[in-house]
């Protein structure tokens, strides 16, 4: 079973919202590639994380947590687990 589209559109709105543009997902849908028009980024959700958090919730780590990690960190991978948000470098495309 896949994740719940309703939280794929949450991701995604919020990652628009906050200026990224070519939002796409890859790997079961838990995996966002974006960029902000110079930088590239990935953004990687643990499954068990994305499956068990509220939409209230998701929205509220995505605004407060992750895209103020992602903008800090051009050109990186974010995964987001229920512990930590980890910084790593990116895989090529």
């Amino acid at each position: 079973m896949g994740i719940d589209p309703n939280k794929i559109a949450l991701v995604k709105l919020c990652l628009e919202d906050a200026g990224f543009k070519d939002i796409k997902t890859k790997q079961f849908q838990e995996v966002f590639v974006f960029n902000n028009g110079k930088n590239g980024y990935e953004l990687n959700f643990h499954r068990s994380y994305i499956d068990d958090i509220s939409e209230s919730k998701l929205k509220k780590e995505i605004e407060s947590r992750i895209i103020p990690k992602l903008k800090e960190s051009p050109d990186k991978r974010i995964s987001v687990s229920e512990e930590e948000l980890q910084v790593m470098n990116r895989n090529s495309d």
